[in-house]
């Protein structure tokens, strides 16, 4: 029952984001099309492909849509990030809570982020990077951060590989210092 609550509400989500992107009514059918193509391949072909498409298309769109309508600003942002941060220090990676939500969600079948074989991203730090990158008007600034948190993914789990020290990192502990120094040393004007 709690992997049906949660396709059906990133669902939802998916049909909002296709409504959201869609400019004019001519224009929503191929947006709400392509939206429920997803919905249907994720419900009737359930593979890990199918599945991070879903997550993305269910995700991504939320960190421009929040930036655009003004709710996330970026004194808010940078407010959220820090409440974040603790939150991934405390609890995703001093306690056992990261370890409860991953069994949760795979005895229902429907992990709670994107998954690569043993590696995953979380919506919630998928969240943040689209709201990250959305503060920046600019599309080099987006595309030098996204870069860096890239990079510093990276440079993470060869670290990981190399010494051995950890098999899972929540990774707002490293991408959130490293996201708020590169907003304050961006220019001024190519911020919302």
């Amino acid at each position: 029952m709690a992997r049906l609550y949660i396709l059906i509400l990133l669902s939802f989500s998916i049909i909002g984001a296709a409504l959201w992107t869609s400019q004019s009514k001519k224009s929503k059918l191929l947006p709400l099309a392509t939206a429920f193509v997803l919905i249907a391949l994720r419900f009737l072909l359930p593979h890990q492909l199918t599945h991070n498409l879903f997550i993305i298309a269910a995700v991504a769109w939320l960190g421009p849509f929040l930036v655009q309508s003004r709710l996330i600003t970026l004194r808010r942002f940078v407010i959220i990030s820090l409440i974040w941060f603790a939150y991934d220090i405390l609890y995703v990676w001093l306690t056992p809570l990261s370890s409860e939500v991953t069994s949760s969600t795979t005895k229902i079948g429907f992990p709670l982020a994107l998954t690569v074989n043993t590696s995953s991203l979380g919506t919630g730090d998928l969240l943040w990077t689209t709201i990250f990158l959305s503060l920046f008007k600019k599309p080099k600034l987006q595309y030098f951060g996204l870069a860096l948190l890239v990079t510093s993914n990276l440079a993470l789990d060869l670290v990981a590989l190399i010494t051995n020290l950890f098999t899972s990192f929540p990774l707002l502990t490293l991408w959130t210092p490293l996201g708020l120094l590169y907003l304050k040393f961006s220019p001024p004007s190519a911020k919302n």
